[in-house]
This record gives C-alpha cells, structure tokens and sequence, in this order.
C-alpha cells in the first residue's frame, strides 16, 4: 500500500474516532479528506463522506458543499464515473442544499465530455427551475460537446 493511501486511511481512523465520540466534521476536514479520497482514487469513500454531509448537514462554512460536490464530481468525472455524483446532487437538491452554477457547470461539463447532451441539457433545465441560469461556462461546455459529438456536421 502506497505512502499517500496509508495517509487517508489513517485521517480517515481518526475521523472516525472523531464521531464516535460525538464530534463534528469541520469544513476543512471535509475537504481534506474528499480531496485524498480521490487523489487515491478512493471514491467510495469519498461518496461516503459526502452521504454523511447529507445526513448530518453541511459544514458551517456554506461554499464547503459545493466545493466537495465539485472536487467529488471532478475526480469521478476522470474516472468514469459521472453517475455517481449524481445520486448525490438529487439528495441535495431533495434536502434544499445550495447549489450553485460552479456545481451545476461541473456536472454539465463531465456530461459534455462524455457525450451525454440529453443528461446535460436535463441539468441546464434544473438549474432554470432552481432560479440559476446558465453562463458562459455553460455554454462552452455544451459548445465542446456539440463539437466532441460532430453533431454540428450535415449528414
């Protein structure tokens, strides 16, 4: 096992023991831990801690969540898992998290890149409905995809 990987797992103990005994996960452990998670490719982990600021809340800092979503989405995006961040901003939304355009544009982007425009364009219709409209960082990602697809190509 890996220098790096033998790190997390140890934070991770003590992040438990934290718990255990009745304490709370502060912003910037979250993000610690979210960040090795997927340095170490670890996204179970990372989902699971994610599942746990559901449960229990965010952080006091408000930006903590959206900067976990997207490093989460980040990280599962380059792995191929895309599906995964998903299920967790369906929770969010379901518990009246914030979400905001940095988070929405992440997700927007990785379905762009893997060609999923329908998916996409799902989420550019959430963000309406939230009251978040698109931006340029939204239409460039579908501009990529368009262009990644070759469906601006006659036939």
């Amino acid at each position: 096992m890996g220098t790096a990987k033998l790190e997390i797992l140890t934070a991770l103990k003590l992040s438990y023991e934290m718990l255990a005994q009745g304490l709370n996960l502060n912003s910037a452990i979250m993000h610690s831990l979210t960040s090795g998670f997927c340095k170490v490719n670890q996204l179970d982990d990372a989902e699971w801690l994610m599942e746990h600021m559901l449960l229990h809340g965010p952080p006091a800092y408000p930006g903590t969540q959206q900067l976990l979503v997207v490093l989460f989405t980040s990280y599962a995006r380059s792995l191929g898992k895309l599906e995964d961040t998903v299920s967790i901003l369906e929770e969010m939304l379901a518990r009246n998290f914030l979400i905001d355009k940095v988070t929405y544009n992440t997700l927007i982007f990785g379905y762009c890149k893997e060609g999923k425009l329908e998916e996409a364009f799902n989420l550019r219709e959430e963000m309406a409905k939230r009251g978040t409209g698109p931006d340029i960082f939204t239409y460039t990602s579908f501009s990529m995809g368009f262009l990644t697809e070759e469906r601006w190509r006659k036939p």
